[in-house]
C-alpha cells in the first residue's frame, strides 16, 4: 500500500514465505526448497535430480510426481513410485470400488498415522515414509494402508465419522482381504530394490 502526498509513508507487505505446494521460497535465487532438492521458478523445473531417480517410471530425473500434479503431491521432492504402483494395481483390480480423487504423502513420517481418508474433500493422505526406498515389509504396509483408506472411502459418511473416533478392526480385516490377492503382483511391479538392501 502506498500513500501519496507530503510525509507519506510507503508500506509494502512481505512476499509470502511459502508458495506452491507449501514449500519455502528462496526469493533472491528463484528457488523453492523441497527438502531433497530445489525447484527453480524461472526455469520451471528441478535443478537437481530426484534422489530416488530410478524409482520413477519416467526416464527424466527432474520431473515432479511423474508429471501428474493434479493427482499427486510430493512434499519432500521425492518420487512416489511405490504409491503410484499400488494405486494403479488397486484401481485395475477393484474397478467397482470408489477411489479417492486425490492422493498425497504428507503425514509426518514420525507421526502416529500411516494414512487417513478425508471424506469432505475426497482425499487420501499417506505417511511421508512411503516416499522412501521401501523394503518388502514396508511395501506390504503401504498396500494395506492404501486399501484401508479405500475401504473408508467406500463406507457411508456416518460410518467414516464414527470410525474416526474408535478402533475399526472390520476395516483392517476388509483391507487385508483386498490386499492379499494382489500382494505378490505389487511386490513384483514396485520399484527395484536398491543395491544397498541386497
Amino acid at each position: 500500500m502506498t500513500e501519496s502526498g507530503p510525509g507519506a509513508t510507503a508500506i509494502s507487505a512481505p512476499a509470502p514465505a511459502y508458495r506452491f505446494t507449501g514449500r519455502e521460497d528462496d526469493e533472491p535465487l528463484y528457488l523453492y526448497y523441497y527438502r531433497a532438492r530445489y525447484y527453480h521458478t524461472d526455469l520451471q523445473r528441478f535443478i537437481s535430480e530426484d534422489p530416488l531417480r530410478f524409482s520413477s517410471v519416467s526416464l527424466n530425473a527432474y520431473v515432479y510426481v511423474d508429471n501428474r500434479p493434479l493427482r499427486a503431491t510430493d512434499p519432500l521432492g521425492l518420487t512416489q513410485f511405490d504409491i503410484d504402483t499400488a494405486e494403479r494395481i488397486v484401481r485395475e483390480t477393484y474397478k467397482h470400488l470408489k477411489f479417492p480423487s486425490k492422493i498425497e504423502a504428507s503425514l509426518p513420517a514420525d507421526g502416529p498415522y500411516l494414512g487417513e481418508y478425508l471424506w469432505l474433500i475426497d482425499k487420501m493422505t499417506l505417511n511421508e515414509k512411503y516416499l522412501k526406498d521401501l523394503d518388502d515389509a514396508a511395501a506390504d504396509e503401504l498396500l494395506d494402508t492404501m486399501l484401508h483408506e479405500v475401504v473408508h472411502a467406500n463406507d457411508s459418511v456416518l460410518k467414516q465419522i464414527r470410525d474416526g473416533f474408535r478402533r475399526h478392526p472390520d476395516v483392517d480385516k476388509r483391507a487385508e482381504e483386498l490386499a492379499d490377492p494382489i500382494r505378490n503382483r505389487f511386490q513384483k511391479e514396485r520399484k527395484p530394490k536398491s543395491k544397498s538392501s541386497g
